[in-house]
């Protein structure tokens, strides 16, 4: 039993790992729409009358969205190498 207690902890570690990586990944996703939430907030804002006197004289421009992948490769999982 004491010769299969390594393998178990590795595996433990591995778990924390991957739910480590997949936390990672939902709070980029929360962040890039948080992000994207102010944006189109901002855009609206400065479209409309009268902030746009006000962002047409101080030259504030539409702002992008983060798009969130735009190739395969981008939409490929993570390799993780030990």
């Amino acid at each position: 039993m004491a010769e299969a207690y390594p393998d178990l902890k590795a595996d433990q570690t591995m778990r924390e790992l991957s739910e480590e990586l997949a936390s990672t990944e939902n709070r980029i996703g929360f962040a890039r729409q948080a992000y994207n939430d102010h944006v189109l907030e901002f855009n609206d804002a400065a479209a409309q009358f009268p902030t746009v006197i006000l962002a047409r004289l101080f030259s504030f421009l539409p702002q992008e969205m983060l798009a969130s992948t735009s190739s395969e490769a981008e939409r490929a999982p993570v390799k993780v190498a030990f």
